[in-house]
């Protein structure tokens, strides 16, 4: 039998390790500010030193801390050392939008993601590989709801690099999943960038059926470029 305990322990370490994310976020904790021991920050926040030890660790895997034996525990700068999980901590802070240089880092990341995708795709397409990106196409133009669209954007991009042959890039399209979503959430709520967005595709598409790689390329750049000028337009609703 669990007990009630084992269950809470897990929900106090997240509010933990959110309540100290929030506090070197907004800058209350500084970079290279040295923490207070763990029974001290225990009995500020009224939890177990457990919790407190955990929660250290996790911020630590995330790049928000540096434990130092015999030292102490020291706010990291985060910006140098952080991971995935560390964008994803920042996009829960800003409330699920993206800092306008966040969002453009994100796109121009992707955009030379999936030109290198399409490169070592069009080396190994088949008609039956072709079929089955058309297929995820297809959803995406004929999707209603918001959700539909940025998953069916989503999966063409991942289905794309699985096709390619490259093993490596599948797992970077999925580890990058959660803030793309985010991102696509926003561009596809801006008038008409669904449609826009079809129409790319569309044509990206055919410059796969013609196995015409300076011709995709240019239509991922173009599709970049316009998602660029959207971003850094006042109808795009980001943080400054």
């Amino acid at each position: 039998m669990i007990e009630l305990k084992e269950l809470e322990a897990p929900t106090l370490k997240e509010l933990f390790v959110q309540e100290m994310e929030a506090l070197i976020l907004s800058g209350k904790l500084k970079i290279g500010d040295k923490l207070p021991s763990e029974r001290l920050l225990a009995e500020g926040m009224k939890v177990s030193r457990s919790v407190v030890s955990a929660g250290l660790v996790d911020l630590k895997n995330k790049g928000f801390l540096r434990i130092l034996p015999r030292s102490g525990t020291y706010v990291e700068d985060y910006r140098r050392v952080g991971k995935l999980e560390t964008f994803v901590s920042l996009l829960k802070y800003n409330g699920g939008r993206f800092r306008r240089e966040d969002a453009l880092s994100l796109l121009r990341l992707r955009c030379s993601l999936k030109e290198m995708a399409t490169e070592d795709f069009l080396k190994v397409a088949t008609p039956k590989t072709l079929g089955e990106l058309e297929a995820v196409f297809k959803r995406l133009r004929d999707a209603k709801l918001l959700s539909e669209q940025t998953q069916a954007a989503i999966a063409f991009d991942h289905e794309l690099a699985f096709f390619s042959g490259n093993t490596m890039l599948p797992l970077i399209f999925s580890s990058f999943a959660i803030p793309y979503e985010v991102l696509m959430d926003e561009y596809f709520q801006m008038k008409g960038q669904h449609a826009r967005y079809v129409e790319l595709i569309d044509y990206y598409m055919n410059c796969l059926k013609q196995k015409d790689l300076p011709c995709a390329v240019a239509s991922i750049r173009r599709g970049s470029q316009e998602a660029e000028d959207a971003i850094l337009s006042d109808a795009w609703p980001l943080l400054p």
